[in-house]
């Protein structure tokens, strides 16, 4: 078991055959916690929210497409956006 040590600034090295086993790359992202009175690192990977939320709704079926062309798809995005508007107006008319 290798033996690191803390330097200043509290950095350690993880040791080469680790990283190689974890495919640890600089700039990777590590999650720090204790257990058992034990430090653990733990590979992590960040997900803009956007991402996340475009994710969500593709899992949800809230999509349009895949398109053969460019024209098909801009006209069923032009028929999305009508029937949102629609369905806008008449609620409007309901509440007024």
């Amino acid at each position: 078991m290798p033996i690191v040590k803390v330097k200043d600034k509290f950095q350690v090295t993880v040791p080469a055959d680790i990283r190689a086993k974890l495919s640890l790359k600089v700039g990777d992202l590590l999650e720090a916690t204790v257990k058992n009175g034990h430090l653990e690192l733990s590979p992590k990977t960040l997900v803009d929210r956007e991402i996340a939320l475009a994710e969500a709704d593709i899992k949800a079926g809230r999509y349009l497409g895949p398109f053969e062309t460019v024209e098909e798809g801009a006209r069923a995005l032009e028929r999305f956006a009508k029937s949102r508007k629609v369905g806008r107006r008449a609620a409007r008319r309901r509440t007024a």
